[in-house]
């Protein structure tokens, strides 16, 4: 045994056990609230209200789902397996497409974005004469 050990007596070895019980206790109890929690969040329930859009656009659908998707990785894997496997031509094609205007849309809004950046200008000093 070291130093330290053998100095505590036998009270203070039965209090520090206890506090490491109730340390322990204390763990498991977080982890279990938050696997629950993370239980709640994945329920279909939530899963649809967070890709819901709040408007009636299409854009704010897929970007919701874009979104949702880079939270959860597993769902676009899950997603583009099922859609090569009940989806038929048109269903690739129409996603395809769907992907592609999303992309220019985004780069389209980082074009206007990047053009709306105020730039200092520096002027040269006038000479009035």
């Amino acid at each position: 045994m070291s130093i330290k050990q053998e100095s505590m007596s036998a009270q203070e070895r039965a209090v520090r056990i206890e506090l490491l019980r109730v340390r322990a206790s204390l763990e498991r109890q977080t982890l279990s609230s938050q696997v629950h929690s993370l239980g709640q969040d994945l329920s279909p329930g939530n899963l649809w209200n967070s890709v819901k859009p709040s408007g009636l656009s299409m854009g704010g659908v897929v970007s919701n789902a874009l979104s949702l998707s880079r939270r959860y990785p597993f769902l676009l894997s899950g997603a583009s397996a099922l859609l090569s496997s009940l989806g038929g031509r048109w269903m690739r094609i129409g996603a395809l497409a769907l992907g592609a205007w999303k992309l220019y849309d985004s780069s389209k809004s980082a074009r206007e974005k990047a053009r709306n950046v105020l730039v200092p200008v520096r002027r040269s000093p006038r000479v009035d004469e």
